[in-house]
């Protein structure tokens, strides 16, 4: 009897009583409200240096909070220059909900400016 008493004692504090993963909600997608604050692509520091001007067209469209869900590069030359900068750039933008967006940005040494 003393030894199933001394091998419990031993044995519990080893276990251990799982707890319930606590239920994780997704984010509350609020609709987008500051249109004018859609910050043009960042001109590649590499491209500056050597001089490289271009252009990409992209398409995009957004959700029903006019929050951009996809983007696709249509056209860029130079091609593997500017692309990954327009498409980090847009989708962080708020637009008109719903929408689908055809869009060219032009990557000059004085700016980026879009059509």
């Amino acid at each position: 009897m003393k030894t199933f008493i001394i091998t419990i004692a031993l044995l519990l504090p080893g276990c251990t009583v799982k707890q319930p993963m606590p239920i994780q909600t997704p984010p509350v997608q609020r609709p987008c409200t500051e249109k004018a604050n859609n910050q043009e692509p960042y001109y590649p520091a590499k491209a500056f240096a050597l001089h490289i001007e271009g252009d990409v067209t992209a398409t995009y469209t957004a959700d029903e909070n006019g929050r951009i869900k996809t983007v696709m590069i249509l056209k860029a030359e130079p091609e593997n220059v500017f692309e990954r900068e327009v498409k980090t750039a847009v989708m962080k933008w708020c637009v008109e909900r719903n929408s689908t967006i055809t869009q060219t940005f032009k990557f000059r040494l004085n700016g980026v400016k879009s059509d």
